[in-house]
């Protein structure tokens, strides 16, 4: 994005550093304008929610081989921000490309900038993105995932 001349953005990494690669993260993020390592956001405090909506864009672009059902996502609906993600894993269960977020091929660096390019310059974009995000959100509210119906199911 640098080399493209867009300056008007930046991207701050959040959460846990494997032990290992600590020391090398931390150099190749300090090297890179725009960019920082913020430290764990912890979401079981409700505040940090406030903290994670001050950005436009959760981007989330995986490949880990282990990745699950990714609880960011539903973190990054809740706060209001759309979703620059790889297509991995259950991303696309969670994303609707184009309309909560943006789908990208994996290992495609190319398409992650592309991607960035279009939700940091297209406003419109990212305020309809951020609507349709915290909409999406209602779904995973408790009140409607644990229905009186599902109740008397695990019941049975």
């Amino acid at each position: 994005l640098n080399e493209s001349g867009l300056k008007n953005f930046s991207v701050d990494f959040y959460g846990p550093i494997d032990e290992s690669y600590n020391i090398n993260f931390i150099s190749k993020v300090d090297k890179l304008p725009n960019t920082s390592y913020k430290g764990f956001l912890d979401l079981r405090n409700a505040d940090n929610y406030n903290k994670l909506a001050e950005y436009d864009c959760l981007l989330f672009p995986t490949y880990w081989y282990g990745e699950g059902f990714p609880g960011v996502i539903v973190d990054a609906h809740i706060a209001g921000l759309s979703v620059i993600a790889s297509d991995w894993s259950f991303n696309k269960d969670l994303i609707s490309n184009g309309t909560t977020g943006i789908i990208i091929p994996v290992h495609n660096i190319d398409a992650l900038a592309e991607a960035m390019k279009k939700i940091t310059l297209d406003h419109s974009l990212r305020k309809r993105m951020s609507s349709n995000s915290h909409n999406q959100a209602q779904k995973y509210d408790i009140n409607n995932v644990l229905t009186d119906n599902l109740l008397e199911k695990l019941m049975i």
